[in-house]
């Protein structure tokens, strides 16, 4: 059976592009949404998807671009303005971040990343009893997600609820299996009188981490 010719036209590019990305192949992916610009310059989704790839290798210049050039053509996509918030929160333009992503769950109210990215802007402006109720919402739409468990225990600790940081960390802990949000939420555990303390932080706890 002979092999499936690569595919040339930008659409089926992109698509594949954003397969090769998914499978976590971000070379590949990069160089098919790259093939779509050279034919579509301009094209929204080839440069929203390049902003999210540019964040998860921590290019955030690279990000703030191409979000930026995403919302150019089409600034009342939900999914581009979230990742433009996410980007803006990643390069501390934290005021901004609040901004887009309360314009991106204005159109897509369910979002359960976007709410907790805009309850950890929140929370790293200093207000962190208003990143309560986002990051609420963000763990009843992904109950199974450590992730926004997380992020709450973090903002209750920051609002001065002891006991509710501690439940939503324990929650976090429990679903976040082995890996470094499971070290995270030890410590913030600890932290609470919960646990025993390591002698360091773990990798990534002093900085809020947006998706």
């Amino acid at each position: 059976m002979a092999a499936r010719p690569p595919p040339t036209d930008p659409e089926s590019l992109l698509r594949e592009g954003a397969s090769r990305h998914a499978a976590g192949d971000l070379a590949a992916a990069e160089r098919l949404y790259r093939q779509v610009l050279k034919a579509m310059p301009e094209e929204s989704n080839a440069h929203n998807l390049l902003g999210v790839l540019a964040r998860q290798r921590g290019d955030v210049a690279g990000a703030l671009r191409h979000t930026e050039r995403a919302l150019a053509r089409q600034p009342e996509v939900p999914a581009f303005l979230a990742n433009r918030g996410a980007a803006l929160a990643e390069a501390g333009r934290l005021a901004e971040a609040v901004t887009a992503l309360r314009a991106a769950l204005a159109r897509r109210p369910e979002d359960a990343v976007a709410l907790r990215n805009l309850g950890q802007a929140l929370c790293a402006m200093g207000d962190a009893r208003a990143a309560l109720a986002p990051l609420a919402e963000a763990v009843r739409l992904s109950p199974e997600a450590p992730e926004p468990h997380l992020a709450l225990a973090h903002a209750r600790r920051e609002s001065g609820d002891a006991a509710g940081a501690a439940a939503a960390a324990e929650a976090a802990l429990a679903h976040a299996g082995e890996g470094p949000l499971a070290a995270q939420a030890r410590f913030l555990l600890a932290a609470l009188g919960r646990g025993v303390a390591p002698d360091r932080a773990p990798a990534g706890y002093v900085r809020d981490l947006f998706d």
